[in-house]
């Protein structure tokens, strides 16, 4: 733990460390820092961990249950600051962990308070950070469970959280 300044930023790069969960032993030491990072006072919810966090999700890990429970952790922060984080970290995450990316903002969608929250977020990204978001957000559309009513909805949303500031992106 010498390495890392606090408890919470040693247990996130263990979940980091074994994220991909290819044997019990890594699903094991994934699920003990999951537990504890949420037992500590220090470390529960902490804001200064969450874009580590972010960084945990990937594309390619082989125990889905575990990570749907750091979803839900992850998904317990304050919700602007879980939106401006998850914004923030799309450009570096959208090739590691675009499914969970997206999972997330198929969750945010549904809701108009986060929805217009994620308008404001969007509106105060750099360039780059929107061409990423836009990505992302797109990508959100093709969750719609094949049901051209709900891709319609779907995509109205996203045209309302990207509105005209992307126009030219």
């Amino acid at each position: 733990m010498s390495r890392h300044r606090n408890l919470g930023g040693y247990l996130v790069q263990v979940l980091i460390d074994n994220r991909l969960m290819q044997t019990q032993e890594e699903v094991d030491r994934f699920l003990f820092a999951l537990d504890n990072l949420g037992r500590w006072k220090s470390t529960h919810l902490n804001p200064n961990l969450l874009e580590m966090l972010f960084t945990v999700f990937d594309d390619q890990t082989t125990h889905i249950p575990p990570m749907q429970t750091l979803v839900g952790y992850v998904e317990s922060y304050d919700l602007k600051l879980l939106i401006k984080t998850l914004f923030k970290v799309t450009p570096e995450m959208l090739n590691q962990g675009s499914w969970w990316l997206e999972h997330f903002c198929v969750h945010l969608l549904n809701t108009q308070e986060h929805r217009v929250i994620m308008q404001l977020e969007y509106a105060a990204l750099d360039d780059n950070h929107r061409r990423a978001v836009k990505t992302l957000l797109r990508r959100a559309v093709a969750w719609s469970d094949d049901s051209p009513s709900e891709f319609a909805t779907r995509h109205e949303q996203i045209q309302q959280i990207i509105g005209t500031v992307s126009n030219n992106l």
